[in-house]
């Protein structure tokens, strides 16, 4: 009898004592905000424009009460390599969905892929800035502005208003997998830029008072010039002249060599 006893103590006790363990580690993630999440982080620093590498990426565990939809799993990595960041990102920093010019067509959505802090502004431009198609949703761009009032020719000018802007749409094309496909997605003539609010006034004003020039820039290249940014009628001129003389001064091509 005492053995039977015995026995059931032990089976108790031991079945209180998992219940307890059980309890507390519900309770301990409870605290601690629930299971946690692998998600994608930055291993070293990631630099505006870059693309995104295997060995930029290493792994975080994050509570699951603290996961937004922007964090990026460590299930999605496939899908985050090879594309560029819209942002810079500074090491052991989360990598976010809102950070990357997205890869795959549900992610294409414009309101999703403007950087956080910023606003897009879509503009109409000249053709030639459109580079016949060949401008693509990614690409980073100076903004050139000259203005269209009655002011006479020799008091135009053409200023350089923004630098490294990102292109995050041209006509309808954000960059998902289907856009080529659609003759009416690439209006060549629309660009929609991810601009700061300030830049964002700015953009409009402009466009609502000259004509928007786009110059392509490599999307390795993001540093700012500090060249002169301003070019008038009058240096146009200047410039045209000055290459007027050095052509008069080359000399001319010689001709044949007569055979005597």
């Amino acid at each position: 009898m005492n053995r039977v006893a015995l026995l059931l103590a032990l089976v108790l006790g031991g079945t209180g004592a998992f219940l307890l363990m059980l309890y507390k580690n519900r309770f301990e993630r409870e605290v601690s905000g629930g299971q946690p999440i692998q998600v994608l982080v930055a291993r070293d620093a990631i630099p505006l424009g870059s693309v995104v590498t295997q060995e930029n990426l290493t792994v975080r565990r994050i509570p699951e009460a603290y996961i937004e939809d922007r964090h990026v799993r460590i299930e999605d990595a496939e899908r985050v390599v090879s594309l560029r960041v819209s942002m810079p990102i500074r090491p052991n920093q989360a990598l976010l969905w809102s950070d990357l010019v997205a890869a795959t067509e549900h992610r294409r959505n414009l309101s999703a892929l403007i950087p956080a802090g910023q606003r897009a502004v879509r503009i109409r431009i000249e053709d030639t800035s459109s580079f016949e198609g060949l401008l693509r949703p990614g690409d980073r761009v100076d903004v050139l502005y000259t203005p269209t009032s009655e002011m006479e020719t020799k008091n135009k000018f053409t200023v350089l208003i923004l630098q490294n802007v990102l292109v995050l749409a041209v006509g309808a094309d954000t960059g998902g997998e289907f856009a080529g496909t659609d003759r009416q997605a690439r209006a060549y003539n629309q660009a929609t830029l991810g601009v700061s609010v300030k830049d964002a006034a700015i953009l409009t004003h402009a466009a609502n008072t000259g004509v928007l020039s786009l110059t392509l820039r490599n999307p390795d290249d993001i540093a700012v010039s500090d060249e002169p940014d301003r070019a008038t009628h009058e240096e146009v001129l200047r410039r045209v002249e000055e290459v007027s003389k050095k052509r008069r001064t080359l000399p001319k091509e010689s001709g044949p060599v007569p055979i005597n």
